[in-house]
């Protein structure tokens, strides 16, 4: 997912939870559908395994997937995510302009044969020159106490920085700059926020969930899809390359991986 702003500092804007939360009932976009309960049960029609062994896999709570494929958590895209690359794949997830009034199940796009297969291949080469199952380098995980919203990841050298303010700020930010082309005024006026929250939000001062993220994009005649696929190791692999770069590489090294 791209991006190229630095995460914003600062405590989060409690107005700009205030006014995004309540968007739509439980947040949910256009369609009422929620996200995580289907990308959960994609998981489990991929791996085979039920939400408890999805939750050891990533050292969570099993209440905690119990909660989002029950609707009660609404998690941010990070946490499904974490999720996912405990079991070696990864969610992917993109805007577009909004086609008509499509169900969140429509836009999720899991081949699940290919997927299992994909994943399959990939963890038997592995197995066959010694390598562990597909997962990302310990390195680039952040700490995670097993709540929701899991943090976002770093993809950079540069300290302190993360995913680019975190999947909900990429997403906004590219629905406004990159489909719509509008400037921060017109967006946030079109979705009934202000500046300042518009910034909260952009700048990853505010984790919206994905649900929240995508009430948030219908206003603007946006929406989310989304597709499961093997976990790719190569934005990983490039921040560790980079950080190897720094000095001060070890210290860096150490204090992203704790």
């Amino acid at each position: 997912m791209g991006g190229d702003a630095e995460a914003g500092s600062g405590p989060p804007s409690e107005a700009a939870v205030a006014v995004v939360r309540p968007v739509r009932v439980y947040g949910r976009g256009s369609s009422g559908e929620a996200w995580g309960p289907i990308v959960i049960a994609a998981l489990g029609e991929v791996t085979g395994l039920p939400g408890d062994r999805l939750a050891a896999s990533v050292g969570c709570p099993a209440s905690l997937v119990d909660d989002i494929s029950a609707g009660r958590v609404r998690p941010a895209c990070e946490t499904l995510e974490r999720i996912a690359n405990g079991v070696g794949l990864e969610v992917r997830v993109g805007v577009r302009r909004a086609v008509g009034a499509s169900a969140v199940q429509d836009r999720f796009d899991c081949d699940y044969g290919r997927v299992r297969e994909a994943l399959a291949a990939e963890n038997s080469w592995r197995a066959g020159v010694g390598l562990g199952p597909l997962a990302p380098p310990p390195a680039v995980v952040p700490g995670w106490d097993g709540t929701d919203p899991a943090p976002a990841r770093q993809v950079s050298a540069w300290p302190h920085r993360t995913d680019y303010g975190g999947h909900a700020a990429v997403n906004v930010r590219y629905g406004r700059n990159c489909v719509l082309r509008l400037g921060e005024a017109p967006f946030a006026a079109r979705v009934g926020l202000t500046l300042p929250e518009l910034d909260d939000i952009e700048s990853g001062r505010v984790a919206l969930s994905l649900d929240d993220t995508e009430s948030l994009l219908n206003r603007a005649g946006l929406e989310q899809f989304a597709r499961l696929e093997p976990y790719d190791d190569h934005d990983d692999l490039l921040h560790l390359a980079a950080i190897a770069e720094r000095p001060g590489a070890r210290s860096q090294l150490a204090r992203v991986g704790s």
